[in-house]
């Protein structure tokens, strides 16, 4: 898009939107460009592992605050980041960790 002068920058944003208590916000997706009200601080470049996919390094794990794993650059731990899956993949370690705090959570 870039080369064909439709956009200025190769840059893709996102917002999956919002549905609670009264207040909708729709999904949409920006090309060329970010809706700077639609997020608090500051954006985090990630440089991508594949030119096929958005896989992102992963350098720690936490979950409610708590750091659960924290990798090195030689585990080769990698996050795919897609708007369109419901898949969710983790160690097997890290799994058994969270299932432990659900259960606890749900009281089960």
């Amino acid at each position: 898009m870039v080369d064909e002068k439709l956009i200025d920058k190769a840059i893709l944003s996102f917002d999956l939107g919002y549905n609670a208590n009264d207040f909708e916000q729709e999904s949409y997706i920006i090309f060329g460009g970010v809706n700077h009200s639609a997020y608090e601080d500051s954006l985090i470049n990630f440089p991508l592992k594949s030119n096929h996919w958005w896989a992102l390094d992963i350098k720690e794990f936490s979950y409610d605050g708590e750091s659960m794993k924290v990798f090195q650059d030689s585990d080769n731990a990698i996050a795919i980041v897609d708007t369109g899956t419901s898949l969710a993949s983790v160690p097997a370690d890290v799994h058994a960790t969270l299932v432990e705090k659900w259960t606890a959570a749900l009281g089960m």
